[in-house]
This record gives structure tokens, C-alpha cells and sequence, in this order.
């Protein structure tokens, strides 16, 4: 159960990311503006998406009776995957300034 909760959180973030990547070339590549009605719908969808996530895991979590243990580990899990794109070159890494 556990490898299947950190499996979707991974599965989401990069799908996340994807959309956003996705969604970003094309409005910088077109001149015309960003449909008001396309940013609702993708508002909604986030959080429709962001709900039934954490109804999901919070069920999933108390069923293990491991709270502690699930977040830790996919916070690991994203730590993990980001350095991995980061020195792949998947994605940019951040320039950070004091």
C-alpha cells in the first residue's frame, strides 16, 4: 500500500508538472491571450484532483496507523526524483539568491 501511495504522489507531481510545462510553451508561443474559461476549468480540476488525493491518502494513512512514516517518505521520494531531473536535466535547477 505504501509503494502504491508514493507511486501516485510521483505519478501526479510529474503529470503536474507536464500540464504546467505544456501550458506555459503554448501561451508564450501564442500571441493570443489565455482563455478565462480554460484557467477556471484547470483551477477547478487542480483542486477537485487535490481533494480526492488527500481524502485518499488520509484513508489510506489511517488504515496503516504509519502517518509520520507516509509523509516522511514521500517527502524522500520528492527530494529523490527532483535531484534526479534536476542532474538529468529533466528540469532546471533553481538559482537561489540570498
Amino acid at each position: 500500500l505504501l509503494y502504491f501511495l508514493i507511486a501516485v504522489d510521483i505519478a501526479t507531481s510529474i503529470n503536474c508538472y507536464n500540464i504546467l510545462s505544456d501550458t506555459r510553451s503554448k501561451a508564450t508561443m501564442s500571441s493570443k491571450e489565455a482563455s478565462p474559461l480554460k484557467l477556471a476549468s484547470l483551477v477547478v480540476a487542480w483542486y477537485a484532483g487535490n481533494t480526492f488525493y488527500n481524502i485518499y491518502s488520509k484513508t489510506a494513512s489511517n488504515m496503516i496507523h504509519a502517518h509520520w512514516f507516509v509523509s516522511c517518505a514521500q517527502l524522500v521520494v520528492g527530494i529523490v526524483v527532483s535531484l534526479i531531473m534536476w542532474a538529468t536535466g529533466i528540469r532546471k535547477a533553481p538559482i537561489l539568491s540570498a
